[in-house]
């Protein structure tokens, strides 16, 4: 568990850092999604500056997915593959394609500050012991001073007691989550990792599609890229029908072969082998860590049906209303004559249009998500124990967001950090489709201690932090 040691904290995650820059071709990866190293080190370099002037020291938590293994590119007979020495090879990859981001984070250890990593979904290698020691090594590359004890990783909670509670949050989400998070290798492959659906996402379809449209990826959610694309680019959306469907032929036969009672049993196994002896590392109650762990989603390649929920079924629910509608409409105007038929049908357009652009006009902030609905859970469980926090911070979903979790003034708020990657837009939005370099800054107020926690922003161009603008409800 990391001590309240009196440091402030700042969170940022998602940077999905693949290949890189080429300095030989001066040229990027068409699998990169991430641009900002100049930015980052910029932002790096700024907390430095404030920790002398204001004599505070930092702990720099990278909240998941900071880089993004399966977008690394390498011989066809290694893509995609997850042991740990080929995962290694893909980091020294990354390491070369990114090296101001590298060099930033040795500069912030040589300034006495220190970094959390906690492994998300696209960077679930970090688990192997060797790449964590390959990680540790590469930063030490940039560093003056050791580093053996300022970078420690976490495979699931970053939990200071009275501060803030933080995880990725792919476990509440059916495409992405582990059936066994802090032992996610396959049952007979333990070299291996067990990749959920939105992995194979990433490797089977998105990785094809980039050769056409590098940035497909940055149209989130993932499942929503092809009804996208062929609004947007009709004739490439057509042809991509095809990278779907061998999409889906390729994931059949990945499917757990474990029945559903033993998948049950190894998910109890699992609890009492990692997750009890793990809350001593988090410190918090073994029950309340096994009750947490029990909010996760069940994968979605536990078995057919509910990759089918998860790939036709979900995808096609908010069209049924539409499509019910529409015939019923259909039936009645039958009666009329076409004069009023015709009227009837404009109308009906005009009230669809209606009903669509309020849907893509939603505010900013949105506290239905899976990970708000989570944060309520997780919070609910600490309350129990007297272990509440101010924060409880997710990364994941690359939606900026804050919301309070209580109807108290002052009282705790689930906060998303967003970003530091493109993101294609739902609609036309000043706010959201800016470069948003947001972070979540957790301090203490001089005067009283008191615990203070903001979703702030990083204006590269003016050099300064500044708040995150959202809209209200």
């Amino acid at each position: 568990m990391p001590v309240d040691d009196g440091r402030d904290i700042v969170i940022v995650s998602d940077f999905h850092m693949s290949s890189g820059y080429n300095r030989r071709t001066g040229t990027f990866s068409r699998n990169e999604d991430f641009f900002y190293d100049a930015a980052f080190a910029r932002f790096i370099d700024k907390l430095i500056a404030q920790a002398t002037s204001e004599k505070r020291t930092w702990r720099l938590v990278i909240l998941g997915d900071f880089v993004d293994f399966l977008q690394v590119e390498r011989s066809r007979e290694h893509n995609g593959l997850t042991s740990s020495g080929d995962t290694v090879e893909k980091l020294n990859a990354i390491a070369r394609g990114h090296r101001a981001v590298f060099d930033a984070l040795g500069r912030f250890i040589d300034a006495g500050h220190v970094v959390d990593l906690v492994i998300g979904n696209h960077d679930i290698e970090f688990i192997w012991p060797a790449v964590q020691t390959r990680l540790k090594e590469l930063i030490a590359e940039r560093a003056s001073t050791d580093v053996a004890g300022q970078i420690t990783v976490h495979p699931w909670i970053f939990y200071v007691p009275g501060m803030v509670y933080a995880e990725h949050g792919q476990q509440y989400d059916v495409n992405n989550s582990f059936a066994t998070l802090m032992q996610p290798t396959l049952p007979d492959r333990p070299d291996l990792i067990e990749l959920p659906l939105g992995s194979f996402f990433v490797l089977y379809l998105f990785n094809h599609i980039e050769r056409l449209d590098p940035f497909a990826d940055n149209v989130k959610p993932a499942t929503r890229y092809l009804t996208w694309a062929l609004r947007t680019h009709p004739i490439m959306g057509i042809g991509l029908l095809g990278y779907h469907l061998q999409f889906f032929a390729r994931i059949l036969h990945k499917t757990s072969k474990l029945t559903a009672a033993q998948q049950d049993a190894r998910r109890e196994d699992y609890r009492q082998r990692m997750v009890a002896p793990y809350a001593a590392d988090v410190g918090l109650p073994a029950e309340t860590l096994v009750e947490i762990d029990r909010l996760a989603a069940i994968p979605a390649m536990s078995n057919h049906l509910r990759q089918a929920e998860a790939l036709i079924i979900r995808p096609l629910i908010p069209m049924v209303p539409a499509l019910a509608v529409i015939t019923a409409i259909y039936q009645t105007t039958k009666r009329f004559r076409p004069s009023m038929r015709s009227l009837v049908m404009l109308a009906s357009g005009l009230a669809g249009l209606v009903w669509r652009e309020r849907r893509l006009l939603r505010p900013v902030t949105q506290p239905g998500s899976f990970l708000f609905a989570a944060a309520q859970q997780i919070h609910e469980q600490l309350t129990k124990i007297n272990a509440a926090v101010p924060a409880y911070v997710f990364g994941h979903t690359h939606t900026a967001e804050q919301y309070p979790l209580t109807e108290a003034e002052d009282g705790p708020r689930y906060i998303n950090t967003g970003t530091w990657t493109p993101l294609v837009p739902h609609a036309f939005d000043l706010v959201s489709t800016r470069e948003r370099f947001s972070f979540v800054q957790i301090t203490r107020d001089p005067a009283n201690n008191q615990v203070q926690t903001a979703l702030m922003l990083w204006n590269d161009a003016a050099e300064r932090v500044e708040p995150l603008p959202l809209l209200m409800l």
